[in-house]
């Protein structure tokens, strides 16, 4: 068997992995309600030699470090190590935040960085932050909406097409096929079709 020596190139190739959960369920998204207990699980390979996790969440202009705080270990499989750390986002308040993880290990300190819900691990602290957001999912709002899927319209992806006649005080621009809309190739639909 060859023995096979840790260290940052194996490392730099690895990735961990990091769970979102709202009230002990992983959603998949990054938005906490600011009535609900978040979570973090985070996952990091064993060969990592991780002996210990820190959280460092950044407010939105990321001038003001807001949390530095060390992950409890959870436990530990064939692959990763699973650390655990909760954010108090009644403390946070609402609002959009930034973090980055810091690890201690076997090759020296590490920061874990985002690749979605990866975990990319670098020995320089410039790499993608991961984001989380504070919101207040207002309980009083209908429940029809709940879960539902909501739809934007844009009028300026649609197409002109001379059925409602202009106005006088409007203003318009005549070559739809100069880059407005943003798909010229496709114009879209008239307006009164799609409502």
């Amino acid at each position: 068997m060859k023995e096979q020596r840790i260290s940052f190139e194996n490392i730099s190739e690895a990735s961990g992995r990091i769970e979102y959960l709202h009230n002990g369920k992983d959603l998949g998204s990054g938005a906490f309600d600011i009535k609900a207990k978040a979570t973090l699980n985070i996952f990091i390979p064993r060969y990592i030699g991780a002996s210990e996790v820190y959280i460092q969440l950044y407010n939105e202009s990321m001038s003001e470090l807001l949390i530095n705080k060390k992950a409890q270990f959870d436990s530990t499989d064939y692959i990763n190590d699973k650390y655990v750390l909760d954010l108090d986002t009644a403390f946070l308040g609402i609002g959009l935040y930034f973090f980055n993880l810091r690890f201690i290990s076997c090759v020296g300190a590490l920061f874990g960085y985002s690749s979605y819900r990866d975990i990319k691990f670098t020995r320089d602290k410039g790499g993608k932050m991961f984001q989380v957001s504070v919101v207040d999912f207002d309980e009083r709002r209908s429940t029809r909406y709940r879960g539902g899927i909501i739809y934007q319209i844009f009028p300026d992806r649609f197409s002109k097409g001379g059925i409602v006649p202009k106005r006088e005080d409007a203003i318009l621009i005549d070559d739809w096929n100069s880059g407005i809309p943003e798909y010229p190739e496709y114009p879209g639909a008239e307006l009164k079709n799609n409502t």
